[in-house]
């Protein structure tokens, strides 16, 4: 009686290679979320999308559609181990013409929706196995799977019907998502190794070769790979994936990841197929882990593999018919410490074809060993972008130091185009058999080698050859090539590497300096993304320091899709926290200095994600992580209700990290005690935000009255009466107070004075550290102090972001201190200032998102206090991508928005009254609903309701 559902069950037939474009790896929360009595409320209230749906006549004539269906934040994932998946979704013009022209469907707004999930395994006509019945809702995001259990291994298709507020109805295309082996008994595989490895670092291929039987192959073929250590992939010689350094690094002493690719069309039915595995030990080996517990990885890296077609499962590791042996490829160095070593490739040991049925294999191939594998080791899905390669990076010198000679090679320094995180490529060598070519890595003028950073090639019997890494990584800009004999035929290049998440949002402006530090911002964030953890560097600890990621979280979010990757992430700390509650300043990595500023990620990276995206399960999630951690705090704190240092080491109670002026490093300070009670009172109150987000009043009302008397503590101890600052009057200790909320209301006007009168006797510059410097843009970005974010930013003196560039480097070293690049600092790609980039797009441009606001969770606020003419900007909102165009000149303002459908948006222009603005030329219509006058930083401002659509604002208001 459902001719459109008949119509589903036939679509959801496609092979879904096709649907799937099954190797953009899945994304979302990976632990089971109980979702019983925890709903999100509407974010949008009916009165509102009342208001932007009248008067639409031509958005009544309009089709629309609704697009870009995610499961667990990405499109069409595979092997997600999340009992409840949530589905999200967008609406769209239909009209393909105006939605490249950036004109979606004014006042376009969702009434209701259905979802229905189809079993791909189901036979053909069967009901769906769940369909949510028409909800009364305009929410389009994080809508949980409330069908019965989902089966281990399965593959789903879903689409969604959506009906407006005006009575269209539109039908998505059907997405696909498959689930995970929840267990280790859903697993027919077993971990395997080497029977006894050559030499640390010996990275072997794994192998087994079956028979398919002929005919289809069924809806997927999906090829489940776990690894302790990186794995390459294939399939019959061709690789399963773009996926490189995969898995994701883990805390590998208790969680070892997985993933899952489709391989439908690699594979050759009715005939021989081979399923081959390169390893390498990569974190297993890493020197922090050597103190825990159970990891039972002396052997690693340990493989378990298994392919399932259809109902069938195929090639499992353990079963006979697998071999192995040691490959081309061993590691350098040490791995981690002091750096993370190479690739040393001898060719001698190469074997053509090795992973195809054509490889005529040796007796060196042999049966791999069984791994026992301790208890308390925990095998989950990798959910979030892998990292992959990125653009190429061209030589631009190649300059012969030392001339070839009879004894020895030439040594040739090679100069990249630019600094970046990823891998080198040198093409066309020849040489002698059995000669080794060396290549050392710096990113400093006039050395060789930094950090352990070096790879080698070792010429097999043919004497030519070609480099590139695969298991190692580096942070380059110069290759010092030794022992060459002739530099006649190479060519030298990179490859950059970082996660591969989509990005949304964009930003330019009037001001070229303050375009070049956001796209410098861009630049350096993602070379610190690679292996699915925020790192401080790329090469010297390569560890995922929380600290560094309060200067990051809020610019990624709104630039990147990174809800999967932060939600990976957060469960690391999770992973590491420790009996105490006490959580470690890195993760999965553990080791490394730090404080409460560090370790207290665990609420604000959570926090942010849930205003970002809306969705709570991470909250839940992550709320006893939370408390344990708070509670060890408490344990802590001392009779005059400060917290204090534990113990004697100065990495537990770092102060503001890299001032300027320098480090706050004496535990026992004033300064330090001020900067982690502040802090302290900072994530108090977001847990008890938090808890009242989820439901749980009296914990609310518990961190809520400890953030209270905390802040008490700090203004007992150290508010002076006399100067009205906090222990002095640096900038960061003004700063701290006032955006940790740890300043009473009546204190804040006098406090934000004296952090202007700072500012300004330190000549317009900032003095602040890591943390401070991340507060500091935060407080003034979200209380619309542009003029002084301007103020501190459009500079090219030191201390700056322009004093950088003016030293040449490309993207944000370790320290203010520096020289001219490339001849100082030790590290020129960290991530201690990435702060400055939550400014742009949500200052400048004025998109702020916000799922935590109970009126307009889309707000536009053109950033007109500064000195800059024009701007625009763009993110995704909860609902799609907003964008925001403004100029400014002597005589007037405009302003074109962009909302996406399904939103509802607050949008403030500037004016002194609403007859002053007009829309489309014309005085405001029922479209536009007025809000009120309010003023922001002495600029008055008409705040206007509007729904979704392209609107283009003009005011008389000069600037």
């Amino acid at each position: 009686s459902n001719e459109r559902g008949v119509a589903r069950v036939d679509v959801r037939r496609c092979n879904p290679t096709y649907i799937a474009q099954a190797n953009m790896f899945s994304v979302g929360v990976l632990v089971a979320v109980v979702l019983a009595g925890v709903r999100a409320r509407e974010t949008t209230t009916d009165a509102q999308r009342a208001s932007v749906a009248t008067s639409n006549e031509r958005g009544v004539a309009d089709e629309f559609r609704v697009t870009r269906l995610r499961t667990e934040h990405l499109e069409n994932p595979l092997g997600l181990d999340v009992a409840r998946p949530r589905f999200t979704w967008e609406l769209g013009d239909a009209d393909a013409t105006r939605v490249s022209a950036g004109r979606p469907i004014r006042g376009l707004a969702q009434q209701s929706y259905t979802v229905t999930v189809y079993d791909v395994e189901a036979p053909a006509g069967e009901l769906p196995l769940w369909a949510s019945g028409a909800v009364q809702s305009s929410r389009s995001y994080s809508i949980p799977f409330e069908g019965p259990d989902l089966r281990a291994g399965g593959v789903y298709t879903w689409s969604v019907e959506v009906t407006d507020t005006t009575g269209r109805t539109s039908t998505s295309l059907p997405a696909t998502f498959s689930m995970g082996l929840f267990s280790r008994s859903d697993w027919s595989a077993k971990f395997v190794g080497m029977p006894s490895m050559p030499s640390p670092g010996t990275a072997p291929w794994f192998r087994t070769q079956f028979t398919l039987p002929s005919g289809s192959l069924g809806e997927s073929a999906l090829l489940y790979v776990a690894s302790v250590g990186f794995c390459d992939v294939s399939v019959n010689g061709k690789p399963a994936s773009t996926a490189v350094l995969s898995p994701s690094v883990s805390y590998l002493p208790s969680r070892v990841m997985y993933r899952v690719y489709n391989v439908s069309d690699l594979l050759l039915p009715g005939r021989d197929n081979v399923i081959g595995l390169w390893a390498s030990p990569g974190w297993a080996e890493y020197m922090s882990f050597d103190w825990a517990s159970g990891t039972q990885w002396e052997k690693a890296p340990a493989v378990m593999a298994e392919l399932h077609v259809g109902n069938t499962v195929l090639a499992a590791t353990g079963d006979k018919g697998w071999s192995c042996r040691a490959s081309t490829i061993q590691r350098l160095g040490d791995w981690g410490e002091g750096g993370f070593g190479g690739d040393a490739v001898n060719d001698n040991l190469a074997v053509d074809g090795w992973d195809t049925p054509d490889a005529v294999l040796d007796p060196t191939w042999v049966a791999p060993a069984l791994l026992a594998v301790a208890s308390n080791i925990t095998v989950s899905a990798d959910i979030m972008e892998p990292t992959v390669r990125q653009d190429v990076v061209p030589s631009i010198s190649m300059r012969t130091i030392v001339p070839a000679s009879a004894t020895h090679g030439s040594t040739v320094l090679v100069t990249m185009a630019e600094l970046y995180t990823g891998w080198l490529s040198v093409e066309g060598m020849t040489g002698a058999p059995n000669s080794t070519v060396q290549f050392h890595i710096s990113t400093t003028t006039g050395t060789q080698t930094e950090f352990n950073m070096a790879d080698s090639f070792t010429f097999g019997p043919s004497g030519k050859g070609r480099f590139e890494n695969r298991f190692s990584y580096h942070e380059i800009h110069f290759i010092t090539i030794v022992g060459l004999q002739s530099t006649a035929s190479i060519t030298v290049s990179g490859r950059k590497l970082y996660s591969n998440f989509t990005r949304h949002g964009t930003f330019e402006c009037s001001s070229a300096l303050l375009t070049q530090i956001y796209d410098t911002t861009i630049t350096n964030y993602l070379g610190l993304t690679t292996g699915g953890m925020s790192v401080d560097c790329p090469h010297r600890e390569r560890r995922g320091y929380g600290g560094d990621s309060h200067t990051s979280y809020q610019f990624a979010l709104a630039n990147f899709g990174v809800g999967a990757y932060f939600s990976k992430w957060a469960r690391d700390f999770a992973d590491v926290q420790q009996p105490s509650g006490d959580v470690p300043h890195t993760a999965p990595t553990v080791s490394g200095g730090g404080g409460p500023a560090w370790s207290g990620i665990v609420v604000t990276l959570p926090w942010e994600v849930y205003r970002t995206f809306g969705d709570t399960a991470l909250l839940e999630q992550m709320f006893p992580v939370m408390e344990r951690q708070l509670s060890f705090y408490t344990n802590k704190t001392r009779a005059d209700g400060l917290l204090h240092a534990w113990d004697s080491s100065q990495w537990d109670f770092l102060g503001d990290w890299i001032t300027p002026h320098g480090s706050e490093s004496n535990v026992t300070s004033p300064e330090n005690i001020l900067f982690n009670n502040c802090y302290l009172v900072y994530i108090t109150d977001l847990t008890a935000k938090i808890a009242e987000v989820l439901g749980y009043a009296e914990k609310a009302e518990k961190y809520s009255a400890a953030a209270e008397a905390y802040a008490s503590a700090v203004n007992r101890a150290f508010y002076s009466n006399t100067t009205g600052g906090y222990v002095d009057l640096l900038q960061t200790h003004l700063v701290m107070p006032l955006a940790t909320g740890s300043v009473p209301p009546s204190r804040r006007e006098a406090t934000m004075a004296l952090l202007e009168q700072a500012i300004d006797t330190t000549g317009g510059h900032l003095d602040t550290g890591l943390t401070a410097n991340y507060f500091m843009t935060k407080l003034f970005t979200e209380t619309g102090r542009n003029d002084l974010m301007v103020q501190i930013t459009n500079k090219t003196t030191f201390p700056s972001y322009g004093y950088f560039l003016e030293q040449g480097y490309t993207t944000w070293p370790e320290s203010w201190k520096v020289g001219k690049c490339c001849s100082d600092s030790s590290s020129k790609m960290h991530g201690c200032y990435n702060a400055v980039g939550l400014w742009f797009v949500q200052g400048v441009a004025g998109i702020t998102v916000d799922a935590s606001d109970a009126e307009y969770q889309l707000t536009i606020r053109a950033g007109v206090d500064t000195e800059l003419t024009s701007a625009r900007g763009s993110r995704l909102a909860l609902h799609g991508v907003a964008d925001s165009s403004w100029a400014a000149t002597t005589r007037n303002f405009v302003h074109n928005v962009t909302i996406p459908g399904n939103a509802v948006a607050k949008v403030m222009i500037p004016g002194s009254k609403p007859t002053d603005i007009t829309e489309g030329g014309k005085a405001l219509g029922p479209e536009c609903k007025v809000l009120g006058v309010v003023e922001v930083n002495r600029i008055s401002y008409v705040a206007i309701q509007v729904g979704s659509g392209m609107y283009s604002f003009a005011s008389t208001w000069a600037s």
